[in-house]
């Protein structure tokens, strides 16, 4: 059986026909494109037409692989989102998370919620660049757009109505809106009320591997796709992503490494109290189960940096930049990954040399410095709100699952276990197709649960594990890790 999973990230997206056959799914990628915000006037957004013209392309091609292709599932990032009218017409592109336009906005929201209140309410963090955050920014800018809507949809829910003219919002999708009340799976109207937001266009939650149904006929004559199913996945890319780690353990540490680093536990409940509120929030997961995450930038600190270099003339790789941080002089500087100036995008290198300048650190020059700087820290990162998970929930797992692309940056993963102390079992860099593809062979009635799906992984896809190294060094560094960077937090 042959299905298609195509993941779209911040940065690229990919059509993937997977073939079951049983036992093992093999991935075949039939066409890739970029995927980049598109400025206008200074504001950010995606090219949702321009994204579904290259899905169908690479729907196309697969078709014209000679495979028979019974379905496929979409996933994407999470928070993003289209608003639709009665005529079920986009009404503006959607904006790119990190536009500037949703700065400030967080505060004006605790301007009207309790803090607490709020945070126990959508189930923990808000992040200042999330759907909330976006859609107060929208009342406050542009409310005649939010009030002519008739419908919201998240970025899968856009591009399966495209090929369906079905409207509906997966239920991992919606979990990552801050609007969906973590203990009932229903949307917070509210939440919505007190800030003049319209509960109407908030309509239909999907299970994961809901059939939303087939492809429509113009899509069918278009592309020849006769009778192609369209299945809502775990349609947020992480819990695609989760989807694939081979356990059937309810509870397991995770780190989803890609655009940005999502460092959580996979949990049956959701996890709502005092300390956890303030740095975690609870997502949706396969099965109606929860994951109980941080969301920090990731690999986004590399993407950007390259970025930068390549603009500049230089001949840079991911690789390259791996291979040469790995030569460097470790535990010279670390940067905060969540420092307001580092995650806006831009001039990357400059911005980390500012943040060394500025805290009394070693400032990096070369490319190397620059990739072992962003890759300890990242490290650090991971080993610190792995404490804070301990602190709010538990912390007594001895393994830590990596996927997504991250996979790849094997100096990271080593790193990851030396800073944690923890077994790192890199999964794979497809996870999220992986587990896209699961979730429809599962709905097709291929696959039959968690044995079944654990299974196929495994006979699917390579676990590489890395051992702790040099835990007292990093200890050692951990502690001026937690001086400098969390210290100059306080001040």
């Amino acid at each position: 059986m042959n299905v298609l999973g195509i993941d779209l990230g911040a940065s690229s997206g990919r059509v993937v026909l997977c073939a079951f056959n049983g036992e093992k799914i093999s991935l075949n990628e039939t066409y890739r494109f970029h995927n980049n915000p598109v400025d206008i006037n200074g504001s950010e957004y995606w090219d949702v037409l321009r994204l579904f013209q290259q899905m169908k392309k690479g729907i196309s091609k697969s078709i014209l692989t000679g495979k028979e292709i019974v379905s496929l599932g979409i996933d994407t990032w999470g928070v993003d989102f289209g608003l639709f009218d009665k005529d079920k017409e986009l009404l503006v592109n959607p904006c790119y998370y990190l536009d500037k336009r949703s700065v400030g906005m967080l505060d004006k929201l605790y301007g009207v919620f309790d803090q607490q209140q709020l945070l126990q309410l959508t189930g923990g963090y808000i992040h200042p660049f999330g759907t909330l955050c976006q859609l107060y920014s929208m009342i406050e800018r542009k409310p005649e757009t939010i009030n002519h809507a008739d419908e919201f949809l998240l970025m899968p829910g856009i591009f399966e109505f495209f090929l369906t003219g079905e409207m509906s919002n997966e239920y991992t999708a919606a979990s990552t809106t801050n609007l969906l009340a973590p203990e009932t799976n229903q949307w917070l109207t509210g939440v919505m009320d007190k800030i003049g937001l319209p509960s109407r266009i908030f309509k239909k939650i999907v299970p994961s591997g809901a059939i939303k149904g087939k492809v429509t006929k113009q899509i069918e004559n278009e592309l020849s796709a006769d009778g192609i199913k369209v299945i809502s996945v775990a349609s947020h890319d992480t819990a695609s992503a989760v989807a694939s780690i081979p356990v059937v353990e309810e509870e397991f540490f995770f780190i989803s490494s890609g655009t940005c680093s999502i460092i959580g536990i996979n949990v049956e409940k959701p996890i709502i109290n005092e300390k956890a509120i303030w740095d975690f929030v609870n997502e949706g997961g396969l099965n109606g189960r929860k994951r109980f995450v941080k969301n920090i930038m990731g690999m986004f600190y590399f993407q950007q940096c390259k970025a930068f270099w390549v603009s500049k003339g230089k001949a840079v790789s991911y690789q390259g930049m791996q291979d040469s941080a790995g030569q460097q002089v470790l535990f010279k500087n670390f940067i905060d990954l969540e420092d307001d100036d580092l995650i806006s995008p831009g001039n990357m290198p400059v911005k980390i040399a500012a943040y060394c300048r500025r805290t009394g650190q070693e400032v990096p020059e070369s490319v190397g410095e620059f990739a072992q700087c962003i890759t300890q820290s990242l490290a650090m990162f991971y080993r610190y709100y792995f404490e804070k998970l301990g602190e709010a929930y538990k912390n007594d797992f001895d393994t830590v699952y990596i996927v997504g692309g991250g996979v790849e940056n094997k100096l990271l993963c080593q790193y990851t276990a030396n800073a944690t102390k923890k077994i790192v079992r890199a999964v794979s860099v497809e996870a999220a197709v992986l587990g896209n593809a699961l979730v429809q062979l599962e709905a097709l009635g291929e696959l039959n649960g968690d044995m079944d799906r654990k299974r196929v992984i495994e006979n699917s896809a390579p676990v590489y594990q890395y051992l702790p190294k040099d835990t007292e060094a990093w200890d050692n560094a951990y502690t001026a890790f937690r001086n400098t960077v969390i210290g100059n937090r306080i001040k």
